[in-house]
């Protein structure tokens, strides 16, 4: 498919044939239009939240430059409704920086300011403004086996979430679908964790509940929840 094609596809929120497109051809996820956006630029300034998180999930650049110099986050607040909040969130889960200016030198968060309002204003900034400080425990002991160990254990939480992701992805594509082994590149990725989850779906994958949960996965599987999910995971596991 064209990549015009696939901006089309974008616009309309044709979230089942953008994901069968990049599904079949990932480079596409990195491919550009005239004007230098991804895809991934296309769906925040289209506010399609559900493409957003699917594109994030495999591997799209949250930190891309397209049209001036613009990242997602850039387009996610333009012309930014209640939506943009949950865009926002997913793209800083991502790694999106949300102090990269554009060309006019405009951080996210200054563009918001100019181009949001109410509300949705308010859940955006709150959001830029918290991605500034630290995300999770801070390594402040001067044991150097003490900051190794927390490290590591940081690693192992971003490794599994990232392999988790893919999982839920396979899953979501249906019977057959092409994906690499969730933890292929992630070496501290929680294999118990990720045999679990697997068992889960494949019990899931042959019952009626299969379709539904796919669905559901497709809009409401962000990268939020499935932070809260594996959280909670963690916190249930007592074997």
């Amino acid at each position: 498919m064209r990549i015009d094609e696939l901006v089309a596809a974008v616009e309309r929120g044709a979230a089942d044939e953008v994901t069968a497109a990049v599904r079949a051809d990932p480079p596409l996820l990195s491919a550009r239009t005239a004007d230098g956006d991804t895809l991934l630029h296309i769906a925040c300034w289209q506010k399609q939240a559900a493409i957003v998180a699917m594109l994030l999930t495999r591997g799209a650049d949250a930190n891309a430059r397209g049209f001036h110099g613009r990242t997602a986050l850039h387009y996610a607040v333009h012309d930014g409704r209640e939506v943009s909040v949950a865009i926002v969130r997913s793209l800083l889960d991502h790694g999106a920086d949300p102090g990269l200016r554009d060309d006019g030198g405009y951080t996210p968060d200054a563009r918001a300011r100019q181009e949001m309002w109410g509300p949705a204003l308010d859940g955006v900034l709150a959001q830029l403004g918290s991605s500034r400080r630290p995300a999770g425990p801070v390594l402040v002991s001067d044991d150097h086996a003490e900051v190794l160990a927390q490290v590591r254990a940081l690693e192992a939480h971003s490794h599994t979430l990232v392999a988790l992701s893919r999982l839920l992805a396979a899953f979501t594509d249906g019977p057959g679908a092409d994906a690499l082994p969730p933890a292929h590149g992630l070496p501290a990725a929680d294999l118990r964790c990720l045999a679990d989850a697997q068992r889960v779906l494949d019990a899931l994958a042959t019952t009626s509940w299969a379709a539904p949960l796919r669905a559901w996965l497709r809009t409401e599987a962000t990268p939020a929840l499935l932070e809260q999910l594996l959280r909670s995971y963690r916190e249930s596991d007592v074997s």
